[in-house]
């Protein structure tokens, strides 16, 4: 999987999912010849639930979090190799996330 991303600098970048994982200052980022892609945002103390249709067993799920201004807050993924994949964020107000994902 490739990236591409803007740096702080304003230098526009492409590099692979390790590069935005440990990235810091990056802005813009979005999953280069992605398949498919959906984008929503949630605001303070919103809960969301989102339904991805299309998904076929052993595909890679990504999801990257950005700040409302489109700095890059958070990025992880994975996959299942076979059955329902699903994923769970928790954004807490002193700015940490909680994520876990299962395979069912």
């Amino acid at each position: 999987m490739r990236f591409e991303y803007t740096t702080d600098a304003g230098t526009r970048r492409s590099g692979g999912f390790d590069d935005i994982s440990n990235g810091q200052g990056y802005q813009s980022t979005t999953l280069l010849n992605a398949e498919r892609s959906t984008q929503f945002t949630v605001t303070a103390g919103e809960s969301r639930t989102e339904t991805f249709d299309g998904w076929s067993n052993g595909e890679a799920t990504v999801y990257i979090v950005e700040t409302l201004d489109g700095e890059l807050f958070y990025a992880n993924g994975g996959h299942c190799d076979g059955g329902d994949h699903t994923f769970f964020l928790r954004f807490r107000a002193y700015g940490s996330i909680l994520s876990s994902s299962q395979c069912l």
